[in-house]
């Protein structure tokens, strides 16, 4: 997630999963080992079948729910998931800008499923 992050984790008793840091050094990796493109998906709370979520998973639906707010997040294919404009602004755009700035291609999981042979 974007600029704040590690702080909205820790306030809902998480350690941030990946840093910002962590992401750019992931991507300068991909370009320095010359892969083709990086793919990218940003994460879901996922509702086990007949399940509860854990505790780490409420924590982090919580967290979710803070950083959309005022918006609710997205129920969809047995997940939660954060507002398209929330998941750009935090998200997929902090990525795809260090993609840009390290002339990475990134390409979204799905599409990438698809081009795969």
């Amino acid at each position: 997630m974007g600029a704040g992050a590690g702080e909205n984790y820790a306030n809902f008793g998480l350690v941030e999963p990946q840093t910002a840091e962590d992401i750019s050094n992931l991507i300068g990796f991909a370009k320095e080992v010359e892969a083709p493109y990086v793919v990218h998906s940003p994460a879901k709370i996922v509702q086990p079948r007949g399940g509860k979520l854990s505790d780490t998973m409420r924590a982090m639906r919580l967290v979710y729910e803070y950083v959309a707010a005022p918006h609710r997040l997205i129920w969809r294919g047995g997940s939660w998931r954060l507002p398209p404009d929330v998941e750009k602004a935090m998200v997929t755009g902090p990525f795809l800008d260090v993609c840009g700035c390290l002339g990475v291609a990134a390409k979204y999981c799905k599409h990438n499923l698809i081009e795969t042979p």
